[in-house]
């Protein structure tokens, strides 16, 4: 819901990159992959949440005209691997859980803005 506000498509060739702690846990993973129905992919880079500081960093040393793409892209040894794809019927479940939390949302919402005028 909040990709989708944001401007953030996810398509069936859409991936999940996950980073941190959480993503040694193949349930939280699959969790994940069920949700936003996209495959996803860990790395094995430890303390990754610098990693995009590092990268802007970098980024910022190159001569003028490099695209920030060929600064972040890993070599070949170093890709995400895919860890999870979606369950069979998973995108079924959630969106229709997606319509039901953003119905309760909106009227959390509204009921919180009544309550502060």
């Amino acid at each position: 819901m909040y990709a989708k506000a944001c401007g953030l498509t996810i398509s069936p060739q859409s991936r999940v990159i996950a980073t941190g702690g959480a993503s040694a846990n193949k349930a939280i993973l699959q969790v994940i992959a069920d949700v936003f129905n996209a495959a996803v992919y860990v790395t094995d880079v430890p303390n990754s949440a610098a990693l995009g500081g590092c990268y802007r960093a970098l980024y910022a040393l190159q001569p003028e005209g490099t695209s920030f793409s060929a600064v972040i892209t890993p070599p070949p040894e170093r890709q995400p691997v895919c860890v999870c794809q979606p369950s069979v019927g998973s995108q079924q479940v959630y969106s229709k859980m997606l319509d039901r939390y953003k119905m309760l949302e909106e009227r959390v919402t509204k009921l919180f803005m009544s309550h502060n005028k």
